[in-house]
């Protein structure tokens, strides 16, 4: 058999690789199976920080249309100008670099 992954080839069948291969066989015996909720979740939620992150089918402008839409449901508006004038003082972002 296989050692379950851990990079050890396999198990010679001797005393001590017998010995290993039953410990850690009850060791992984004894760890919590996840559940099929639990794993689907997880993978979910990977999935959705691995298109932020390399920004998959524009889901960055959804997301910021969504949050664009809940703050308006709310009252609450961005300040677009607010926002762009900071970003103009800043400096870090200047639509004509050249004109200073």
């Amino acid at each position: 058999p296989q050692s379950f992954g851990a990079g050890l080839s396999y198990f010679r069948n001797t005393h001590h690789g017998n010995h290993f291969y039953n410990k850690c066989s009850s060791y992984h015996e004894s760890l919590p199976m996840d559940t099929w909720k639990a794993r689907l979740i997880s993978c979910f939620n990977q999935m959705i920080h691995l298109m932020i992150a390399k920004n998959t089918f524009n889901i960055n402008n959804l997301l910021g249309l969504v949050a664009y839409v809940w703050t308006s449901e709310r009252g609450d508006y961005i300040k677009w100008y607010a926002l762009s004038l900071k970003v103009r003082q800043a400096k870090a972002i200047t639509p004509f670099q050249h004109a200073e």
